[in-house]
């Protein structure tokens, strides 16, 4: 008889799955010693290209595979997301000192609006030229909750002082994209965009000026 995937495994399988660039594999499963046939189910459950939350039909295979109601209520949490709050929470604290950057930008758009603790980190990435396009859709694609944060970056009087900025000016043109992508939920934006739109950089103010008018209201 197979020994149970218990509770004891919980938090060793979402810090594996937290820290590991291409999300939990098999490989990774057995060095845990995790029982099987759970190590197979498990890592199709946090695999690579798995947006991390646990669907109602993963945790049944969980538990058909041998996970007890503990483990699989851990790794879930109460909306599924127990083990993505961890990943997100990683990526967002390791986003400035790791080689994989630009991977861990891809994988936070992809996440969408499940990622909002990085949107701290994601807005300092609007001062990297390299990096601030890609941060700016991360942030749109999380959505309504990167609103009051793209909105500062507008209004901000001291940006270089607020974020470590040299180049505060790009950074406002990446934010005015990102609030227009995010279309009709950046309404709380509107009075940073008015201001935004006769900004005296030229695609600040077109950026500006297509937000503003993809929410719905005309630039002035």
């Amino acid at each position: 008889m197979c020994t149970p995937l218990d509770s004891k495994y919980t938090d060793k399988v979402i810090k594996e799955y937290a820290e590991t660039m291409d999300r939990l594999t098999k490989e990774e499963c057995e060095a845990m010693e995790i029982p099987a046939p759970a190590c197979e189910v498990l890592a199709e459950t946090l695999g690579y290209g798995k947006g991390g939350a646990v669907t109602i039909e993963e945790r049944k295979r969980l538990s058909e595979a041998g996970a007890s109601a503990d483990f699989i209520k851990g790794l879930a949490g109460t909306d599924g997301n127990a083990a993505l709050k961890a990943r997100v929470r990683w990526l967002a604290a390791n986003l400035h000192v790791r080689e994989e950057t630009e991977d861990s930008v891809k994988e936070l758009s992809n996440i969408g609006p499940s990622a909002t603790k990085a949107i701290p980190e994601l807005i300092t990435l609007l001062a990297h030229k390299e990096l601030r396009w890609k941060a700016a859709a991360a942030l749109a694609k999380i959505g309504k909750t990167a609103v009051p944060d793209l909105a500062k970056i507008l209004t901000e009087p001291d940006l270089t002082k607020l974020l470590g900025l040299k180049d505060d000016v790009g950074a406002r043109r990446a934010a005015a994209w990102a609030l227009g992508e995010i279309g009709r939920d950046a309404k709380a934006a509107l009075p940073s965009l008015m201001k935004a739109s006769k900004d005296t950089d030229e695609w600040v103010c077109a950026y500006a000026t297509a937000a503003l008018r993809k929410i719905g209201v005309k630039g002035k």
